[in-house]
Protein backbone atom coordinates (compact mmCIF):
# COMPACT_ATOMS: atom_id res chain seq x y z
CA UNK A 1 0.00 0.00 0.00
CA UNK A 2 2.74 2.42 0.69
CA UNK A 3 5.15 1.78 -2.26
CA UNK A 4 5.31 4.16 -4.98
CA UNK A 5 4.91 3.23 -8.51
CA UNK A 6 2.70 0.25 -8.15
CA UNK A 7 -0.54 -0.18 -9.93
CA UNK A 8 -1.88 3.38 -9.84
CA UNK A 9 -5.37 3.72 -8.42
CA UNK A 10 -6.09 7.42 -9.55
CA UNK A 11 -2.81 9.08 -10.65
CA UNK A 12 0.42 8.69 -9.13
CA UNK A 13 2.06 7.92 -5.73
CA UNK A 14 1.72 4.87 -3.60
CA UNK A 15 -1.89 3.38 -2.87
CA UNK A 16 -2.33 4.82 0.18
CA UNK A 17 -1.38 8.12 -0.61
CA UNK A 18 -4.14 7.83 -3.52
CA UNK A 19 -6.88 7.34 -1.28
CA UNK A 20 -5.48 9.76 1.14
CA UNK A 21 -5.82 12.45 -2.06
CA UNK A 22 -9.64 11.75 -2.36
CA UNK A 23 -10.57 12.26 1.60
CA UNK A 24 -12.90 9.15 1.62
CA UNK A 25 -15.35 8.66 4.02
CA UNK A 26 -14.60 6.15 6.50
CA UNK A 27 -17.18 3.90 7.89
CA UNK A 28 -16.51 2.28 11.53
CA UNK A 29 -18.73 -0.64 12.59
CA UNK A 30 -18.52 -1.25 16.46
CA UNK A 31 -15.28 -0.03 16.75
CA UNK A 32 -15.63 -0.73 20.79
CA UNK A 33 -15.05 -4.46 19.71
CA UNK A 34 -11.60 -3.38 18.56
CA UNK A 35 -9.94 -2.75 21.49
CA UNK A 36 -7.11 -1.42 19.51
CA UNK A 37 -8.98 1.04 17.62
CA UNK A 38 -7.45 4.45 17.53
CA UNK A 39 -9.39 7.28 15.75
CA UNK A 40 -6.10 9.72 15.68
CA UNK A 41 -4.24 6.54 13.50
CA UNK A 42 -7.23 6.09 11.22
CA UNK A 43 -7.15 9.82 10.84
CA UNK A 44 -3.14 9.91 10.06
CA UNK A 45 -3.21 7.26 7.88
CA UNK A 46 -6.46 7.82 5.44
CA UNK A 47 -6.73 11.58 6.13
CA UNK A 48 -10.62 10.92 5.82
CA UNK A 49 -12.99 14.06 5.07
CA UNK A 50 -15.37 12.42 7.79
CA UNK A 51 -15.42 8.97 10.10
CA UNK A 52 -18.50 7.58 10.40
CA UNK A 53 -18.79 5.35 13.79
CA UNK A 54 -22.03 3.04 14.47
CA UNK A 55 -22.49 1.71 17.85
CA UNK A 56 -25.06 0.78 20.66
CA UNK A 57 -22.18 2.10 22.85
CA UNK A 58 -20.47 4.82 21.65
CA UNK A 59 -17.12 5.52 23.60
CA UNK A 60 -17.20 7.82 26.07
CA UNK A 61 -14.40 10.02 24.09
CA UNK A 62 -17.12 10.18 21.32
CA UNK A 63 -19.84 11.62 23.05
CA UNK A 64 -19.73 15.00 21.78
CA UNK A 65 -19.46 14.37 18.59
CA UNK A 66 -22.43 12.52 18.06
CA UNK A 67 -24.76 13.42 14.86
CA UNK A 68 -27.92 10.92 15.61
CA UNK A 69 -28.80 8.35 18.25
CA UNK A 70 -30.89 5.93 18.50
CA UNK A 71 -31.38 5.32 22.18
CA UNK A 72 -32.42 1.89 23.01
CA UNK A 73 -35.59 3.33 24.62
CA UNK A 74 -36.29 4.54 20.87
CA UNK A 75 -35.56 1.06 19.62
CA UNK A 76 -37.95 -0.32 22.55
CA UNK A 77 -40.60 1.89 21.44
CA UNK A 78 -40.40 1.05 17.41
CA UNK A 79 -40.50 -2.40 18.75
CA UNK A 80 -36.33 -3.08 16.79
CA UNK A 81 -35.61 -5.02 20.41
CA UNK A 82 -37.24 -8.16 21.94
CA UNK A 83 -39.76 -7.67 24.21
CA UNK A 84 -40.38 -9.16 27.54
CA UNK A 85 -43.35 -8.21 29.07
CA UNK A 86 -44.56 -9.57 32.88
CA UNK A 87 -48.40 -8.87 33.75
CA UNK A 88 -49.81 -8.63 36.93
CA UNK A 89 -52.64 -11.16 37.06
CA UNK A 90 -55.74 -10.32 39.84
CA UNK A 91 -58.76 -11.96 39.84
CA UNK A 92 -61.61 -9.99 40.76
CA UNK A 93 -60.09 -7.31 42.35
CA UNK A 94 -58.31 -9.32 44.51
CA UNK A 95 -54.50 -9.38 45.10
CA UNK A 96 -52.06 -9.34 41.91
CA UNK A 97 -49.57 -11.95 40.92
CA UNK A 98 -47.31 -11.49 38.35
CA UNK A 99 -47.10 -13.95 35.30
CA UNK A 100 -46.11 -14.33 31.57
CA UNK A 101 -46.57 -16.02 28.97
CA UNK A 102 -42.93 -17.48 27.93
CA UNK A 103 -43.27 -19.71 24.47
CA UNK A 104 -46.13 -21.74 23.48
CA UNK A 105 -46.59 -25.28 21.62
CA UNK A 106 -49.95 -25.12 19.85
CA UNK A 107 -49.92 -28.64 18.07
CA UNK A 108 -48.71 -29.66 21.80
CA UNK A 109 -51.42 -27.30 23.14
CA UNK A 110 -49.14 -26.96 26.01
CA UNK A 111 -47.67 -23.63 27.04
CA UNK A 112 -44.39 -22.27 29.27
CA UNK A 113 -45.53 -19.56 31.94
CA UNK A 114 -43.56 -17.65 34.65
CA UNK A 115 -45.03 -17.07 37.68
CA UNK A 116 -44.22 -14.67 40.61
CA UNK A 117 -40.44 -16.51 39.25
CA UNK A 118 -41.19 -19.68 38.99
CA UNK A 119 -42.12 -21.51 35.45
CA UNK A 120 -45.01 -23.70 34.67
CA UNK A 121 -45.17 -25.83 31.51
CA UNK A 122 -49.29 -26.03 31.19
CA UNK A 123 -51.11 -28.11 28.71
CA UNK A 124 -54.95 -28.08 27.56
CA UNK A 125 -57.45 -29.68 30.56
CA UNK A 126 -54.62 -28.49 33.30
CA UNK A 127 -56.14 -25.46 36.17
CA UNK A 128 -54.17 -23.02 35.94
CA UNK A 129 -54.26 -22.44 39.57
CA UNK A 130 -53.43 -26.27 40.99
CA UNK A 131 -50.50 -26.18 38.43
CA UNK A 132 -49.38 -22.56 39.94
CA UNK A 133 -50.88 -23.23 43.34
CA UNK A 134 -52.86 -20.65 43.51
CA UNK A 135 -57.05 -21.22 45.10
CA UNK A 136 -58.17 -17.49 43.73
CA UNK A 137 -56.83 -18.94 40.27
CA UNK A 138 -58.53 -22.86 40.27
CA UNK A 139 -62.33 -22.48 39.97
CA UNK A 140 -63.40 -21.87 36.13
CA UNK A 141 -59.80 -21.72 35.06
CA UNK A 142 -59.06 -25.19 33.46
CA UNK A 143 -57.33 -24.60 30.41
CA UNK A 144 -59.71 -24.99 26.97
CA UNK A 145 -57.29 -24.37 24.54
CA UNK A 146 -53.82 -22.49 24.01
CA UNK A 147 -53.33 -20.19 20.80
CA UNK A 148 -50.13 -18.43 20.16
CA UNK A 149 -50.43 -15.20 22.49
CA UNK A 150 -52.70 -16.21 24.55
CA UNK A 151 -54.70 -19.27 26.96
CA UNK A 152 -58.39 -19.60 26.08
CA UNK A 153 -60.03 -20.84 29.91
CA UNK A 154 -63.85 -23.19 30.14
CA UNK A 155 -65.28 -19.77 32.35
CA UNK A 156 -64.68 -18.24 29.01
CA UNK A 157 -61.97 -15.55 30.47
CA UNK A 158 -58.30 -15.99 28.59
CA UNK A 159 -55.14 -14.91 30.31
CA UNK A 160 -54.99 -11.77 28.64
CA UNK A 161 -58.45 -10.82 30.52
CA UNK A 162 -57.05 -11.18 33.81
CA UNK A 163 -53.92 -9.31 32.98
CA UNK A 164 -54.04 -5.78 34.68
CA UNK A 165 -51.40 -3.12 33.57
CA UNK A 166 -49.70 -1.64 36.15
CA UNK A 167 -49.67 2.44 36.64
CA UNK A 168 -45.92 2.11 36.71
CA UNK A 169 -45.64 0.00 33.93
CA UNK A 170 -43.83 2.13 31.43
CA UNK A 171 -41.65 3.51 34.06
CA UNK A 172 -40.88 0.18 35.11
CA UNK A 173 -39.98 -0.71 31.34
CA UNK A 174 -38.21 2.26 30.61
CA UNK A 175 -35.76 1.71 33.57
CA UNK A 176 -35.17 -1.78 32.65
CA UNK A 177 -34.20 -0.66 29.30
CA UNK A 178 -32.06 2.26 30.69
Amino acid sequence: MNNEGRDELFGNGSKIQQIQELKPVVIIDEPQLNKDFNQNQINELLNPSIILSYSATQPEQNKENIVFQYTPEQAYDDRQVKRLEYFAVSVNGENAYAISLEGVDTQKQTAKIKYNGKKFTIKKGDVLGVKIENKQLEEGFGIQFITQNNIQFFNGKTLNDLIVKSVNEEIILREQIR
